[in-house]
């Protein structure tokens, strides 16, 4: 093995290789190098680790070998297409949700122009990214304002951040999840600034835990619906319009993270629980749910509700979509 180590050439003689000059047309002098050395490197560890037949081994080609190995590699596209045979139709490994060809084409054609994303074409001056969308959402939650965030955690962040920060927020116990990616509801919270305040239990919580922790220093009341897990049994919630309520008597904010939710009611189909967004609506002041899950497209977090609030947002120094 030692005698084959030392067989190995130094980089200078290396580069006299005709096959380092073909990489200088695709690269600089200084990345080729690199690799280079990242080749020599990983066949000397090859060697010491008795990992390669040293029969026939030629150390200059062997070297080349895996010099072009490794540039095959980083030459692949980071995202590819794959088959998806599981049987999920939106799946985060997978990039969620396909995109349709007129989609993609709609993409494409703004994409690779100038577009109205901020310019008011009617008014002829300059208008509002929100604008773009936000009439849309109206439409279908039936929201007085509405606006888009990148993701969903994202909505829940942003909204604790901006009116919420420094102040309590009153969560139940049963309701802290953990979403994928080990997202979790109280480590949002902390890193909005915002101050949790847990009520009640794990199975069950009563009106009178949120009218107990209510101080000074509470901001808001945060409804977290569930859609990853059921608690079944012995078990009692406080309903969104007891919460709304509870809300309106002690001038606070009611905000409900509903995950996903949903535009069509499924359960009169007899299918699952999910809530809608508008009968969230209906209480909630603020209500924030996942687009990509909820209409199958590109990941988005969505807010919806009252319009002094979302105004409020929209305001905020944090960067939105």
């Amino acid at each position: 093995m030692n005698h084959l180590l030392r067989q190995i050439p130094a980089i200078h003689e290396l580069q006299q290789d005709k096959r380092f000059s073909q990489l200088l047309e695709g690269m600089s002098k200084q990345r080729a190098t690199e690799c280079l050395q990242e080749a020599v490197a990983e066949l000397r560890d090859q060697l010491v680790n008795s990992q390669i037949d040293d029969q026939q081994l030629h150390i200059t080609d062997e070297i080349f070998s895996i010099l072009s190995e490794r540039l095959s590699e980083h030459s692949l596209q980071r995202l590819q297409t794959v088959i998806n045979g599981t049987g999920t139709v939106l799946h985060t490994n997978l990039g969620r949700a396909r995109l349709s060809e007129k989609a993609m084409q709609n993409v494409r054609d703004v994409a690779i122009n100038y577009s109205n994303l901020e310019y008011d074409l009617q008014k002829g001056k300059r208008g509002s990214r929100h604008d773009v969308i936000e009439g849309v959402l109206k439409a279908v939650t039936g929201a007085e304002a509405a606006m888009v965030v990148n993701n969903n955690a994202a909505a829940v962040y942003f909204i604790l951040k901006s009116l919420a920060k420094d102040r309590e927020v009153i969560v139940s116990r049963g309701e802290l999840v953990e979403i994928g990616g080990s997202f979790r509801v109280s480590s949002i919270m902390a890193e909005s600034g915002a101050k949790l305040v847990e009520v009640g239990t794990t199975n069950k919580t009563h009106r009178k835990d949120y009218d107990e922790a209510i101080t000074e220093q509470t901001a808001m009341i945060m409804k977290v619906h569930t859609s990853n897990f059921k608690v079944i049994g012995f078990t009692q919630e406080v309903p969104p319009n007891e919460l709304k309520q509870i809300s309106e008597d002690r001038g606070l904010i009611f905000y409900e993270d509903l995950g996903s939710g949903a535009l069509y009611d499924f359960r009169q189909d007899g299918i699952g629980a999910e809530p809608t967004i508008a009968a969230a609506l209906k209480h909630a002041d603020l209500v924030s749910f996942s687009g990509d899950k909820l209409l199958g497209g590109p990941q988005v977090g969505l807010i919806a509700g009252k319009k002094q609030l979302i105004d409020m947002l929209k305001k905020t120094s944090l960067p939105v979509y």
